[in-house]
């Protein structure tokens, strides 16, 4: 079911023709065995609507997505996000910021102990 979700989430971010597709993995650094573990399918692409700001700035709307898998305490399951954001871009595109609203979807409440 899970490699179902992967290959039909890369198969539509691949027919949107996404400007950006990456893999992160995220894990607590000085944390206690247990703790979840969160690695990642993202992908992005920009929307039509762009704006010129002042002093040089742009903005770009984007529509961003991702599918993950948690690790916890024994337990995995998956996490599914989807949502638009807005990329600023400095004068030059030297700097970007992006910020998202993407609603989660994670497929249990708890894992083992944790919840």
């Amino acid at each position: 079911m899970h490699r179902y979700l992967a290959g039909l989430f890369v198969a539509v971010m691949a027919s949107v023709q996404a400007a950006e597709v990456g893999v992160q993995h995220a894990e607590p650094l000085f944390g206690e065995d247990g703790e979840l573990s969160l690695t990642t399918l993202r992908a992005g692409t920009e929307l039509p609507w762009q704006w010129s700001l002042k002093a040089g700035w742009s903005a770009i709307s984007r529509l961003d997505a991702s599918l993950g898998w948690l690790e916890g305490e024994g337990e995995s399951g998956i996490a599914v996000s989807v949502g638009p954001g807005l990329r600023l871009i400095s004068p030059g595109g030297q700097w970007h910021v992006s910020m998202a609203l993407r609603p989660t979807w994670v497929e249990r409440a708890t894992f083992g102990n944790l919840d």
